[in-house]
């Protein structure tokens, strides 16, 4: 008898703890702090990934993954939640597809200057500038950096 109350206490502290988090950090946030919380570590949402996020340290970004789920697929980032949870928990809107009527024009990548995105079937196609060259949004092509115009967002990425 005790057996099963030990497994019923089990099962219960495990449903307990399936959603570790589940206290929403608002307002959601959008860059990194230049000093880091006390009691949580901010992190932010990636841009055309839902499956990848950045962790903030020291006022810089690390790009992470979120893990596999058991049915095979991978787990997507909550961003109110601030962990990676069940796709239809997350509320993420994957970004890698592009606006209707957009097909073959560019845009630029959010941390790298050397990258861009390329519409392509409605999908975001990941492209890379030449050594030596960066994304110019103006001229919608690749050019030495020096004048793109590009600034590199972080280069902790």
């Amino acid at each position: 008898m005790t057996g099963i109350y030990l497994f019923v206490i089990m099962i219960a502290a495990t449903a307990i703890f399936a959603y570790p988090g589940d206290n929403p950090i608002l307002p959601v946030p959008t860059k990194c702090p230049s000093v880091d919380p006390l009691n949580y570590t901010v992190h932010l949402a990636h841009k055309t990934d839902c499956t990848k996020f950045y962790k903030c340290f020291n006022g810089k970004k690390y790009k992470m993954s979120c893990p596999d789920n058991w049915r095979g697929g991978k787990l997507h980032f909550n961003k109110v939640l601030q962990v990676c949870d069940y796709p239809e928990r997350a509320g993420c809107n994957d970004n890698s597809t592009c606006p209707a009527g957009s097909d073959g024009k560019a845009f630029p990548h959010e941390c790298s200057c050397s990258k861009y995105y390329v519409c392509h079937n409605g999908d975001l196609v990941l492209k890379k500038c030449p050594k030596g060259k960066h994304w110019s949004t103006k001229k919608q092509q690749c050019l030495r950096a020096a004048i793109a115009g590009c600034i590199q967002p972080n280069k902790t990425i």
